[in-house]
Parts: C-alpha cells; sequence; structure tokens
C-alpha cells in the first residue's frame, strides 16, 4: 500500500489482488482531475511449454514466477520499456513477439526492480469476490472521515462478519482494522503535507473524533506526533 505518482510501472502477476485509486477528490461530481494509464495484459500460458523447454529463457520464467509479489519497475529500466511498449503497439507477427520477450528479458535481468510484496501472495478467491474487494476498499476510501464498521463493509461483500475478516486477511495479509487504520495514517499525513488546518481538524477528517486519540494513533503509526510531523515539514519547506 502506497502512493503512486506519474510514470510509475509496475509487472502484476496472475491472479494477485491489487488496485490503483486517485486521491477522493478526483471522484468529486464536479471534478475534472483525470488519471491516465496503459495496461498490457499478457498471456504467458501460451509461452509456459516455451519457457520449460528453452534454458535460455530460464531467467525469464523465475522473474515471471516472481511477478505474483508484484514488480515495480524504475530507473533507465523503465524508461527503456515504456518506449519499447509503445513501439510493440505497431509490430504485428514475429516482431511483436520477439519485442515482447525482449521486454520480458530486459525486466529479468535489469537490478532496478524490486518487489511490492515480500512473499507471494496465495490467489484464494476468484469470480465476483475480486470485485467484492474492490468495492470494500472503494468504500473505505470515499468515507475515511466517517465511522467505519466491520459490520458495514461485512454487509457491502455480502457475507456474515466472520466470513469477510477471512476472506479480507486471505486476500490483503492483514485484519481489516489494521488495514483502516494505515488507510487513516497515510490519508493523515498526505493532509498534514497538503493542509494548513489545526491537527483536530486533521484528525476529523481521518475519521477520529479525539484528538488525543488521533495523536496516539499517529505517533504508533509513524514514531512521532502529528505536530512534530507538521514543523518538520514545514522546516524543511523553509
Amino acid at each position: 500500500m502506497a502512493q503512486f505518482a506519474a510514470g510509475d510501472m509496475v509487472l502484476v502477476g496472475a491472479g494477485v489482488p491489487h488496485i490503483w485509486l486517485s486521491d477522493p477528490v478526483y471522484y468529486q461530481p464536479d471534478s475534472v482531475l483525470r488519471s491516465k494509464v496503459i495496461v498490457t495484459y499478457i498471456n504467458l500460458k501460451i509461452f509456459e511449454q516455451m519457457f520449460d523447454l528453452l534454458k535460455e529463457l530460464s531467467d525469464i520464467k523465475e522473474m515471471v514466477k516472481q511477478a505474483a509479489k508484484g514488480i515495480n519497475i524504475y530507473g533507465e529500466t523503465r524508461k527503456l520499456i515504456a518506449s519499447k511498449l509503445m513501439d510493440l503497439s505497431t509490430k504485428t507477427g514475429l516482431e511483436k513477439v520477439n519485442g515482447f520477450l525482449d521486454i520480458l528479458h530486459l525486466i529479468s535481468i535489469s537490478d532496478e526492480k524490486s518487489y511490492i510484496v515480500d512473499k507471494q501472495i496465495s490467489d484464494v478467491s476468484k469470480g465476483s469476490n475480486s470485485d467484492r474487494l474492490i468495492d470494500v476498499i472503494a468504500f473505505i476510501k470515499a468515507n475515511l472521515q466517517e465511522p467505519i464498521s466491520l459490520t458495514q463493509v461485512a454487509e457491502l461483500a455480502c457475507m456474515t462478519v466472520p466470513s469477510f475478516c477471512r476472506f479480507f486477511k486471505s486476500r490483503t495479509k492483514m485484519r481489516f482494522y489494521q488495514y483502516l487504520v494505515e488507510e487513516r495514517m497515510e490519508h493523515a499525513r498526505k493532509l498534514l503535507i497538503e493542509m494548513d488546518k489545526p491537527i483536530s481538524h486533521i484528525a476529523n477528517l481521518c475519521g477520529y473524533n479525539s484528538n488525543s486519540h488521533f495523536c496516539k494513533v499517529f505517533k504508533n503509526h509513524t514514531g512521532t506526533s502529528p505536530y512534530q510531523f507538521k514543523m518538520n515539514i514545514n522546516s524543511s519547506n523553509t
């Protein structure tokens, strides 16, 4: 869970739960803000036999396996692959296949990549459950300043509370309330950076009616109080 920015590039393996959401302001009825993404879908099943038969493709085979962790690609490798992907859209036949393998090869040998999670996520849910998770996460992000109960999100996912807790943890590797705090603290840091408002106002925008409780949770999460966090931001900007 992290912020994304212009130019980010990731390779996500099959069956890995993922979602990119812009800031809440993008979803306001009168908003003209837009995010743009270029997505390439790759059906690796048609290459599996080739990967198994040719030892020269062993690096690619291993990299594809590791994509179950999510791979973040950066630096000069990202620039080079972005250019090759754009060129690939104009290719046909063997040129397109060769270009595709060239891109996978570049990712497999590059040091300019990192894993998004530190272990593989098993694909424990199929079909409509993926949509349920997306609906729940979208609901959380849109309602961070409101009280959010476990019963609410379980009903949204059309599950009982115990079933939802198992489902959510299996997909995110986090308990629901742990995830909710992560989201609220990420939102709090963003607001502290962008807004010149009292801490109590920031606390309310993050769903905390108690300023003292918000400060305690923020310090436990970040290692510093929201006041000190704000002062550090202000001093770095002067």
